[in-house]
């Protein structure tokens, strides 16, 4: 019984172990002792002090133990209602690839603390619920700041406006124009003010993220013009229409931040911005540009050509 006591508490309290050791020791030599001829009572006296010192730590672990486990598997309750959560979220109009990572990571660490609870260790699925919830609450939080963006009156004021004068720039000329809603997820054209047409599309990996450098993998918000169609054998995604990014717009912005810091040293503030096949991928992976489904494309480079109007916002009204 003593034997598997120490063994038992030195698994994770090796203090009460090393005093419940030394305590089988002295009693191992009081009994030695007795058995040369000497007092049993010292022996009886130091196993009954090794018995009830391996009773009571015995007890206050396993004790331990069960409040650990009530506590991971509360933890993991809560966790399992986050990553739920996170994942929803990731599947919603106006997530991004970042938002979809983080909510895998969150699953990930939610199966690893049902599998550390299943394998009788609370203390290790405590820890992997924690950070479950932790990711799953990262996840959130991105995808909630990308959501409040797109309530920010500013901005919607701002696309509403030029989505207007767009479509006005149509009305007026007769001409076909473009209009990307990153939120929504579609590039519409328009004929003489008049919608003719909708295509599914996907953005760049940072979702409703505005540009504001290279790298960063957003796409860019404002009013843009068609400077170079791309047949097939010119770009390696089918066909595309290259866009003037960055314009005169995007350049003063980029400035601005440059000027504040918040820009990192080397980094401009990108190009080669465009609308292109090999889209009908169901997720955002682009570096910024705006994909379609090959066919879709052939039909937009039926409706447009240099020159045309392209208006990218992040949500259309």
């Amino acid at each position: 019984m003593l034997t598997r006591a120490i063994t038992e508490l030195r698994r994770g309290d090796p203090e009460p172990a090393d005093r419940l050791a030394e305590l089988v020791r002295v009693a191992e030599i009081a009994q030695a002792e007795a058995v040369a001829g000497g007092s049993t009572e010292r022996a009886t006296r130091a196993w009954g002090e090794a018995m009830k010192l391996a009773a009571d730590e015995v007890e206050r672990r396993r004790r331990a133990d069960a409040e650990l486990g009530a506590m991971a598997r509360a933890s993991i309750e809560a966790a399992a209602r986050e990553v739920a959560l996170a994942d929803r979220k990731a599947r919603a109009a106006g997530s991004s690839r970042q938002h979809a990572r983080a909510a895998q990571a969150a699953r990930l660490q939610l199966r690893l603390a049902e599998s550390l609870i299943a394998a009788d260790d609370p203390a290790g699925a405590l820890v992997a619920a924690e950070d479950a919830i932790a990711l799953a609450d990262a996840a959130q939080d991105g995808w909630r700041r990308q959501q409040d963006r797109l309530a920010d009156p500013e901005l919607r004021s701002r696309w509403t406006r030029q989505v207007a004068e767009t479509l006005e720039v149509s009305r007026r000329q007769g001409v076909a124009v473009v209009v990307v809603d990153k939120s929504a997820r579609k590039v519409r054209v328009y004929r003489s003010g008049r919608q003719v047409v909708a295509f599914a599309a996907e953005i760049g990996t940072a979702g409703l993220a505005p540009k504001r450098h290279a790298g960063d993998r957003a796409t860019p918000e404002g009013r843009y013009r068609v400077v170079t169609v791309k047949t097939r054998g010119a770009t390696k995604y089918y066909k595309a229409l290259l866009l003037d990014y960055p314009n005169a717009d995007d350049r003063r912005r980029y400035e601005i931040e440059r000027a504040a810091g918040t820009i990192p040293r080397g980094v401009g503030p990108g190009s080669l911005i465009e609308i292109h096949g090999h889209g009908g991928q169901g997720r955002d992976w682009t570096e910024g540009c705006v994909a379609l489904r090959d066919e879709d494309m052939d039909r937009l480079l039926d409706l447009v050509k240099v020159g045309t109007h392209v208006t990218i916002v992040g949500r259309m009204e």
